[in-house]
């Protein structure tokens, strides 16, 4: 199972429309907007995973309470084909580094 006591924190798309975060259970998420690119930020010491729309610099879901007891690895998955309704690339992208101060002023 996705979800934080199997070691993995996570948010997914269902159906298209439907955007869940897999805390176990499932919490319904109303974004305004779908995210084209989706930002990742672990916050190792205070045990958070935080998930951003991050063109519009919007928060979507942070889990709390994180522990972290093994290395950490990404896990992404595109899922399924879908009959060509899922035929975008997954691409990842490089973040630009900067002070602690300016990576909090941008959301």
């Amino acid at each position: 199972m996705v979800r934080p006591d199997a070691g993995y924190w996570a948010i997914c798309l269902r159906k298209g429309i439907e955007f869940k975060a897999c805390a176990g259970p499932s919490v319904a998420l109303h974004l305004q907007e779908k995210p084209q690119k989706v930002a990742v930020f672990l916050d190792y010491e205070e045990g958070s995973v935080s998930f951003y729309n991050a063109d519009a610099k919007t928060h979507i879901y942070t889990f709390t309470g994180c522990l972290y007891t093994e290395p950490l690895y990404p896990y992404l998955n595109p899922c399924l084909h879908d009959n060509g309704k899922n035929t975008a690339p997954l691409t990842i992208c490089p973040v630009e580094v900067g002070t602690p101060a300016e990576i909090n002023l941008a959301f």
